[in-house]
């Protein structure tokens, strides 16, 4: 059995010496694997591995849950950092996405920047999932996880268009 150790890059909160930001960044050490799922929006990533003595270069997989610009802002960071990173996400990570609050729509999409950077990758390096799919002996990715009741909440009001007319799950 391998020793897995997860530490938070990312989050709302941070402790003493790192930057809290808006969105997420999750590194997992796994046997010899690392494995970053979620970048952030990208300044606080480039604080806090400074700050906790972490190496992006070694990460071997790039794991985007989805395509929100909070947790895929530092893409093209991470892909200079480690230049064979292997990224796994659903094909829609791209897809245009919004917040409507008060009938503003505001887009909340991966960054442009971002998708060019992940449309520069060597076709081999891309894992398009929407399924269950393992990434080594004992971690894995659950894939799609659909919402079946109506009591199911996204946190918050996320849609395809800005119209509100398609539900971003």
């Amino acid at each position: 059995m391998h020793k897995t150790v997860l530490t938070v890059l990312v989050d709302n909160q941070a402790g003493f010496g790192c930057l809290a930001e808006h969105g997420f960044a999750l590194w997992i050490e796994h046997g010899d694997g690392h494995i970053l799922l979620d970048t952030g929006q990208g300044t606080a990533l480039a604080e806090n591995v400074r700050a906790l003595g972490i190496d992006l270069g070694r990460t071997d997989t790039l794991v985007l849950s989805h395509g929100h610009y909070d947790h895929t802002g530092a893409v093209p960071m991470v892909l200079g950092a480690a230049p064979e990173v292997r990224v796994y996400c659903h094909s829609g990570v791209t897809e245009p996405r919004y917040s409507i609050s008060g009938g503003e729509a505001r887009d909340i999409r991966m960054p442009m920047f971002s998708m060019r950077a992940l449309a520069t990758l060597p076709v081999e390096r891309m894992r398009w999932n929407s399924g269950p799919q393992l990434l080594g002996d004992g971690i894995g990715l659950s894939g799609l996880i659909p919402r079946w009741t109506d009591f199911e909440d996204a946190g918050g009001p996320f849609y395809f268009d800005p119209h509100a007319l398609r539900s971003d799950p």
